[in-house]
């Protein structure tokens, strides 16, 4: 039984060191490099493996029970979402940067694929390097384009920022406390949305995952045991007043 202790010790102390050894890494390539992208896949080692590494082995040493149940979801979420936001801001940087083009090598999303003609394919730099032209008119057409879908978006976001003057409203004049949790969590979602059209992606993940998410899950808990403990305190009253009498 000790053997076992100190081998759980050992193993989980191992992977702890492991996952400080990560982090180290990560410090140094995010100052090491230069450009965003760059410093996001250094970063992302800390996000994946090192906290990987550390939560791990907080289970080993912690044993087999409900709290290495929690570290291993928090391990999971960790996964889905780093990698989402890694990528959400990597193609902000991409599309926002003017400069991006001259760094990386970037393909247009509507880009023929593999054993399409040639002439069409990734561009690099200011486009050039096989890129097909666009044909004379072409860009009039795209232009139009671009600015009837600005004028559909703000219509959107406009309709999205008058649901949420009408959530806050709702939940200050809702007198069940589940439905201002549920409205709660609706103005949390709809502002995520609103953070995705303002180009905040991370903003919109936190937003989503904290508010909508593990604020509403806590208040749901809250009140479930609120309700718990007032009708336990209503059955000792009832049994009090059958002694009495």
């Amino acid at each position: 039984m000790i053997v076992l202790e100190w081998a759980r010790f050992l193993i989980g102390g191992g992977l702890l060191l492991c996952g400080l050894g990560t982090f180290i890494i990560e410090i140094i390539g995010v100052f090491r490099f230069r450009y965003v992208l760059n410093r996001m896949h250094a970063a992302a080692i800390g996000d994946t493996l090192g906290i990987g590494f550390a939560l791990l082995g907080l289970i080993v040493i912690s044993g087999f029970n409900f709290t290495s149940l929690k570290l291993f979801l928090v391990i999971v979420f960790l996964w889905f979402s780093s990698p989402v936001s890694s990528h959400l801001i990597a193609r902000l940087e991409v599309s926002t940067n003017e400069e991006s083009g001259k760094r990386y090598r970037t393909r247009r999303l509507d880009a023929p694929r593999m054993g399409d003609a040639p002439g069409t394919g990734d561009t690099f730099g200011d486009g050039t390097g096989g890129a097909a032209r666009e044909p004379e008119g072409q860009s009039g057409i795209d232009g139009a384009r671009r600015e009837q879908e600005a004028r559909h978006l703000t219509i959107f976001t406009c309709i999205l920022l008058g649901f949420l003057v009408v959530c806050a409203i709702a939940a200050s004049l809702s007198k069940k406390l589940l439905n201002t949790i549920l409205i709660f969590m609706s103005y949390s979602l709809v502002m995520s949305i609103i953070w995705v059209l303002l180009e905040s992606p991370d903003l919109a993940i936190t937003e989503a995952a904290v508010g909508a998410g593990v604020t509403t899950v806590l208040f749901l808990v809250t009140l479930k045991k609120i309700d718990a403990i007032i009708k336990k305190e209503s059955a000792q009253e009832e049994t009090d007043e059958q002694e009495g009498a």
